[in-house]
């Protein structure tokens, strides 16, 4: 009897107006999701959006012990997570329109987790938690994500020799092989919270 008094109570609070919101939010999510990244897209999504947010919120710690945080910036960053999660949304529509599989959209998201885990490592040992993260795990996963890009940027060269012939593929070598050589450590999203901050090397 009392578990039946307990599981009548349950369907009570799971029916309750604000728990039907949030059941509902939650069954249109992943259709959203898959619409907006695709099938296989949208876990890598949730991780990459993820680690924005831990770097956003270890960034703005980092910044209030070194008394350079505003009220501004962790709206800004906010808005710029906003903004780079709908950048692997364009290079997915364009996977789906020129034919490349998904070939762009996990090119711009591992670039994505690759800076972003970099400024979060930087970060860690800003706010000085490096006792308590391991960094060799995310130097690890960084070392993995640039054998990841230079096999991207391969590809890319690849598909672009192939479309436009030889003679065009060297711009667009060098051109990605400037922006991995001079690209700054630190994320966009946490430009805000690490101005002034000399980089953290090790």
């Amino acid at each position: 009897m009392k578990l039946m008094e307990v599981a009548q109570n349950q369907m009570e609070n799971i029916l309750k107006t604000d728990n039907m919101v949030v059941i509902l939010a939650g069954a249109a999510l992943s259709p959203a999701l898959n619409a907006l990244y695709g099938e296989r897209g949208t876990d890598m999504m949730i991780i990459v959006i993820a680690v924005l947010l831990l770097d956003l919120i270890v960034g703005t710690l980092a910044a209030k012990k070194e008394k350079i945080e505003t009220s501004e910036h962790g709206l800004k960053g906010l808005i710029r997570i906003a903004v780079i999660s709908f950048l692997p949304v364009i290079a997915h529509r364009a996977d789906l329109f020129v034919g490349f599989g998904d070939f762009m959209f996990f090119g711009i998201s591992i670039g994505i987790l690759y800076h972003t885990l970099k400024s979060f490592g930087a970060n860690v040992v800003r706010v000085g938690w490096d006792k308590y993260i391991p960094l060799w795990v995310i130097d690890v996963i960084i070392g993995f994500l640039e054998t990841e890009i230079q096999s991207k940027m391969a590809r890319s060269q690849a598909q672009f020799e192939k479309l436009y012939g030889a003679d065009a593929s060297q711009p667009l070598s060098n051109s990605l092989e400037r922006r991995l050589k001079t690209e700054p450590e630190v994320s966009p999203i946490t430009e805000a919270v690490a101005i002034d901050i000399e980089p953290v090397k090790g």
